[in-house]
């Protein structure tokens, strides 16, 4: 008897100290959501606001790229469009670079005949250019796919250079090649 005196005893002992866990557990628990758990909540919303902010600076910062990106594919369009107006001291050099590309491409050159052009003012109001045209009269024995390349080939050159007339007349004593009159326009600095 003494024996199960002593296990009722023990079980209240341990009632005890069973309450005793549950309310620490549940202080643990209590303090836990009170202090930790509400400071976690407010620095995640301080967070998720930052999240978002940085969120939206991604993607303004990826489409101001792209933008970027867009201006600099332009501007380098730009430099391969943009070409060079020449002054009248390069016009011997300019002549010179012509005369080089056609014997490249085989083409016989029999005159190359330079022509300063006085430009016109149509309109009161409209300004004077500080570049005037300058017209190249070019006779030309050669066939037509060199002369494609010719017209091609100056084209891609630096110097500004746009085809006014073509005029191509049969050769009797020859076939296989052409006599082409070739009018170039370019612009020559005052």
């Amino acid at each position: 008897m003494n024996a199960l005196l002593n296990k009722i005893n023990s079980l209240e002992l341990d009632k005890q100290k069973i309450t005793l866990i549950v309310f620490v557990l549940a202080f643990i628990v209590y303090a836990d959501f009170a202090f930790v758990v509400k400071v976690q909540s407010g620095l995640s919303k301080k967070l998720s606001g930052k999240i978002t902010k940085v969120s939206q600076d991604l993607k303004k910062f990826k489409k101001d790229a792209a933008e970027i990106e867009s201006t600099k594919a332009r501007q380098g369009v730009l430099k391969q469009i943009a070409k060079k107006i020449i002054s009248e001291e390069e016009i011997g050099g300019l002549l010179s670079s012509i005369s080089d590309i056609a014997n490249k491409h085989n083409i016989r050159i029999i005159q190359i005949k330079p022509n300063r052009q006085v430009p016109v003012q149509s309109k009161k109001n409209q300004p004077v250019t500080s570049a005037t045209p300058l017209l190249v009269n070019l006779e030309l024995i050669t066939n037509y796919h060199s002369l494609g390349t010719f017209i091609s080939n100056l084209e891609d050159e630096q110097i500004f250079f746009s085809v006014k007339g073509v005029k191509i007349s049969r050769l009797a004593k020859d076939p296989f090649n052409e006599n082409v009159s070739l009018e170039l326009v370019t612009y020559v600095k005052k």
